[in-house]
């Protein structure tokens, strides 16, 4: 991860109903859009998890999606 990369492709959101997890839909979806990105010569996917939602960020861990950022937030009112 320490590479500069030429072209980064991005998923900005993945859903899957509640009713349809846990029977290899995401990992399909993911399949296709790696798939996608790669028949557009991108060389890195970006993509971020909401820090609450550790299923999504267990799903990423096991396609091997790596940890890069940590993005930190704090409400003023």
């Amino acid at each position: 991860m320490e590479c500069v990369p030429t072209k980064a492709g991005r998923v900005d959101d993945l859903f899957v109903y509640p009713e349809y997890r846990s029977k290899n839909i995401g990992r399909l979806l993911m399949n296709k859009i790696e798939d996608y990105f790669k028949s557009k010569n991108c060389d890195v996917i970006k993509l971020n998890v909401f820090a609450p939602n550790i299923r999504a960020h267990e799903f990423y861990k096991k396609l091997n999606y790596q940890d890069r950022l940590i993005g930190m937030l704090k409400i003023i009112k």
